[in-house]
């Protein structure tokens, strides 16, 4: 038998047995399989349909969202306009409240003022005829105290113009510069002693303190230390300027002690050359035990010879005294 045979009775049996199982499926199984997918669909359908619900809510919620975001906006500017209103209305209220505190206590300080005023013109008017009645009593007494008053005054201005010269003094001597400081304060007490104008300025209560010190310490700049100008604009700032001449007096003094120095004025009759100066120098330091320092002037009058000063005492060797001596022992004899 050719594998190429057909086999009729065998295509047959197929043909029946897959007919018997195509209607055992249909009868059995085909009902099930469309039902299952009719359920499928079913399921499919619903899903999509609350789906579309969810979908329809959500638009529903997000549209609701959308107004309430508005409703928001527009109530938190209705919010933040009354709340500005507000605020405004309080502090215009507490304007007003304070203008009238502000006017209120103005009035009572004016009432105040008024009557401290009338107090002080009446104490006033009762100081005067005191003081009337005391300046009468003391005219009298002034004519008598004037030498005394003088007296007083020339001591307190001592003291006063040593105390400013002791602090300079310990400021300079701590830097090693007491003699320099002399020479400075002597040259601008004598600066002030020649030329009026200087002084009328450092003098007058019209120039501001500040202005005299930046004058002084223009005129100054360069030619003394800033220490130095500090403390001369200090004796200006405190009105202490007419005491520049005695300041310069006593600060030397200081000076003279550190030293162990005396100043002796020293007159001549006629100019002394650098050589007589230095031998009269020698004889007073060798007399006197002391570092001198001598001030030469000229004065015809004595005639001849020298007259020293050293403080208070003076040693008169000049040719007049001589002549008077001689005088009064020929009218004696």
């Amino acid at each position: 038998m050719s594998p190429f045979d057909i086999n009729t009775g065998l295509i047959f049996w197929t043909l029946l047995i897959f007919l018997l199982l195509l209607a055992i499926l249909w009868k059995a199984a085909w009902p099930a399989i469309l039902k299952s997918v009719e359920e499928r669909e079913q399921r499919i359908q619903k899903q999509l349909d609350e789906a579309e619900r969810a979908r329809a809510e959500a638009a529903k919620l997000l549209d609701e969202h959308k107004r309430l975001v508005v409703a928001a906006r527009t109530e938190a500017q209705e919010l933040v306009a009354k709340a500005k209103a507000l605020a405004q209305k309080e502090r215009e209220a507490l304007l007003a409240k304070a203008r009238e505190e502000q006017d209120q206590m103005l009035e009572r300080a004016r009432r105040e003022i008024e009557s401290e005023k009338d107090k002080a013109i009446l104490a006033l008017r009762k100081e005067a005829v005191d003081l009337s009645i005391a300046a009468a009593s003391r005219l009298i007494e002034k004519n008598l105290d004037t030498a005394a008053n003088h007296r007083a005054a020339r001591v307190k201005s001592v003291t006063i113009a040593r105390n400013y010269a002791e602090a300079l003094f310990e400021a300079a001597d701590a830097k090693g510069k007491a003699e320099p400081y002399a020479a400075l304060l002597d040259a601008v007490a004598g600066a002030v002693a020649a030329d009026e104008r200087i002084a009328v300025v450092l003098e007058s209560p019209r120039v501001p303190k500040p202005v005299k010190s930046r004058i002084l310490a223009d005129a100054l700049a360069g030619a003394a230390p800033q220490e130095f100008v500090r403390f001369l604009q200090a004796v200006v700032r405190r009105g202490r300027q007419g005491l520049l001449g005695e300041i310069a007096q006593e600060y030397q003094g200081l000076v003279d002690v550190k030293l162990n120095r005396v100043h002796a004025g020293v007159t001549l009759s006629r100019p002394a050359d650098a050589a007589l100066e230095r031998q009269i120098v020698e004889r007073l330091r060798a007399a006197i035990g002391k570092d001198i320092r001598a001030h030469f002037r000229e004065d015809p009058a004595i005639l001849g010879g020298v007259v020293v000063r050293v403080g208070d005492r003076v040693f008169d060797g000049s040719v007049r005294r001589r002549l008077a001596a001689l005088r009064r022992q020929m009218f004696g004899g």
